[in-house]
């Protein structure tokens, strides 16, 4: 029995519900699917909704962003997509585009489809053969298919994450690397004292801040930033994970140390979230999401923040009504500093 990724079925149902030019085709796209993502349990399905193996063009500017992945094939410029609905819409644009003017004209079946855009689509001699294999069995998903539960606009009391990602930590409880739909890239220093007085007082994390840094740095620039210190304001000052435009995830401190990430002065900081302390809390920061006029994370950010702060909350035994926004439990902060993304995940 074949295992699917649960966002490949809501991607199915939502094929099957939405109004498509040519009906009779969607056995042809869910098979290719199946094929390009491994029943969406590829990484490049699993991480940025590229159902489809589609390389970065320049028409699908607005609806995906380019990202620098290494398939079997080598490092290229991929599709990255903040969910699946953008995905169709970007399939469809993929289409339209001149190396395959003319599909529309071999419409008529599964069959004629898949023969005249496979060779287009990919170099392997063998794919057409390979797609028209799986055409049964895009068929029977696309019958089963329901939106029932499924559904990205309805209500749900748990996590909107693909499947359920967590973490496991070195023998030091430092490093994370994440599983499950989850990757994390450890650009930490044991070297580094990070937050010298929250470090030497640190409890057990109960609770997860989310922050929003100025736009023009890279979130290596904050990485290394947070490393060498700063001399002006006398310490070091960052975050445990930092989530760039991209939805890339990067470690920046060990867990197993404490960050400088919320301020403790009673005048600043407000009722919500009052008994967290650097000492007890893991900062996780948007990088380049931070305007004077308040700003709002890229797509790719928010599902990345969803992901990561489950998996860390499942590890530590963190309640998700204890993830906040930095504006949300400082007066000194944009009140719409993370308060988006943590008001949703306090819904789960």
């Amino acid at each position: 029995m074949s295992v699917y990724d649960e966002e490949f079925f809501k991607l199915v149902s939502l094929l099957g519900d939405r109004p498509v030019e040519f009906p009779t085709l969607r056995p042809a796209h869910v098979a290719q699917w199946i094929l390009e993502s491994d029943r969406g349990l590829s990484d490049l399905a699993r991480r940025f909704h590229n159902f489809g193996g589609m390389k970065y063009r320049s028409e699908l500017a607005g609806i995906a962003l380019p990202i620098a992945y290494e398939a079997h094939d080598g490092l290229d410029t991929y599709c990255a997509f903040p969910d699946n609905a953008a995905f169709l819409e970007g399939y469809f644009r993929f289409l339209d585009r001149s190396p395959y003017r003319g599909w529309r004209d071999h419409a008529a079946s599964p069959e004629a489809f898949l023969s005249f855009i496979g060779p287009i689509w990919a170099g392997d001699p063998a794919y057409v053969t390979k797609v028209l294999g799986l055409l049964p069995e895009a068929s029977d998903l696309l019958k089963n298919a329901t939106t029932a539960g499924v559904d990205d606009a309805a209500p749900d009391p748990t996590p909107s994450v693909p499947g359920r990602p967590y973490i496991r930590l070195d023998g030091a409880q430092a490093v994370a690397t994440g599983f499950d739909g989850l990757k994390i890239s450890y650009k930490g220093d044991a070297g580094c004292p990070y937050g010298i007085v929250a470090t030497q007082g640190r409890r057990p994390f109960t609770g997860i801040i989310l922050h929003h840094t100025q736009p023009g740095k890279s979130a290596a620039w904050y990485v290394r930033y947070q490393i060498d210190g700063d001399s002006d304001r006398g310490g070091h000052f960052g975050y445990h994970f930092y989530i760039g435009e991209d939805g890339t995830v990067l470690q920046g401190a060990p867990l197993d140390k404490r960050t400088n990430h919320i301020s403790s002065k009673a005048d600043i900081r407000r009722s919500i979230g009052s008994h967290l302390r650097n000492s007890n809390a893991i900062g996780v920061s948007f990088v380049g999401a931070g305007f004077p006029s308040g700003s709002k994370p890229t797509p790719f950010q928010e599902a990345a923040a969803e992901v990561l702060v489950y998996a860390l909350a499942d590890h530590y035994e963190i309640p998700f009504d204890s993830v906040f926004g930095h504006g949300e439990i400082q007066r000194n902060r944009m009140a719409s500093e993370g308060r988006d993304v943590a008001q949703r995940i306090r819904s789960w």
